[in-house]
This record gives structure tokens, sequence and C-alpha cells, in this order.
């Protein structure tokens, strides 16, 4: 029975927690799609959101900051950190580290690391930003993401 309501309760937290993320509209859409970053901050403010929150695309959640190193948008990217976006925020599985290990971009991943972005975070499954370096063979991202012993 206690093991019955661990899992109800456990279950309930996952879908609670997918009511936090916000959808994506068009505006926020074209702006990522222009890389216009002053658009993508008007829309913000606009629709009453920040730039810490979580969205959803396709069932999967992430931070705007984590949506401009997936879709290597450089000019939204730079506006985000100079905003003060959380350089570890973690939307969905992975934070936005995590995500220019994984798809390679050295100059988004020394952005992060210099406005303070932990090396060591951990994803929901245990990895760091090194461990997606290293499994997406992600090379010249390895030296800086491995950790200090």
């Amino acid at each position: 029975m206690k093991k019955i309501k661990t899992v109800m309760i456990i279950a309930l937290l996952s879908i609670s927690g997918l009511g936090f993320a916000q959808q994506l509209n068009d505006n926020i859409k074209k702006a990522f799609k222009a890389d216009d970053a002053t658009a993508l901050l008007a829309e913000i403010k606009n629709q009453k959101v920040t730039i810490n929150d979580c969205f959803n695309i396709e069932d999967i959640s992430y931070s705007l900051l984590s949506l401009s190193i997936k879709m290597n948008k450089p000019n939204i990217f730079n506006q985000l950190i100079e905003q003060k976006a959380d350089v570890n925020k973690i939307c969905g599985e992975k934070s936005p580290l995590m995500y220019t290990a994984k798809y390679g971009l050295l100059d988004f991943a020394k952005a992060l690391v210099k406005a303070g972005a932990d090396i060591s975070a951990k994803s929901a499954t245990g990895k760091t930003a090194y461990d997606y370096a290293v499994k997406y063979e992600k090379t010249a991202l390895q030296p800086l993401l491995k950790p200090v012993k």
C-alpha cells in the first residue's frame, strides 16, 4: 500500500511539473527563426513570461537559452546571456551547457562557462555536459567540460 501511494505521488508530481511549461507562440517562433533577439525580448515582455521560463516543443521542455543553443541562434543566445538568463536552468532533462556539448558549440560553451555555468551539473539521468561531449564525440569541448578532480 505504501509503495502504491509513493508511485501515485511521483506520478502526480510529474504531471503537475508539466503544467509549468509554456507554449511558444508564433511571434516567439518567428523571432527564433530570424535570430532576432530584440523581437524575442519584446514578445516575452508582451506575453508576461520570463527569459527563464520553460517552453514545450513536441513534448520536450526547453529554456530559451537551451533553445537558442539547439537552434544555433547566436544573437538570441548572446542577448539572453547579457540579460542574465539562468545559465544552469534545466527544463526537461538538460542544462544549456549540456546542449552545447551535444551540438558541439564550443563558443557557446565558453560563453556559458564564463557566465557561471556549472560544469558539474547533472541531468535527470545523472549525466554531465562532459558526458554528453563524450557521447556525441565532441572532442573540442571535452577539455573545457572535463570535471576537475
